[in-house]
């Protein structure tokens, strides 16, 4: 799974390549998107499980 680091880092050489934040997808808010979703299918499997 990709790290917020990582993401961040990303992010960062993409805003260089394009020139502009605004061109740059904010790979940081995808990831932590991403992670949202995991963690509450997780949960939702946890209390399932229970």
């Amino acid at each position: 799974m990709i790290t917020i680091e990582l993401a961040q880092a990303i992010n960062e050489d993409r805003k260089r390549v394009f020139g502009s934040y605004a061109f740059a997808p904010d790979m940081v808010a995808h990831v932590l998107r991403i992670r949202a979703e995991l963690e509450q299918a997780v949960n939702a499997d946890m209390r399932g499980i229970s």
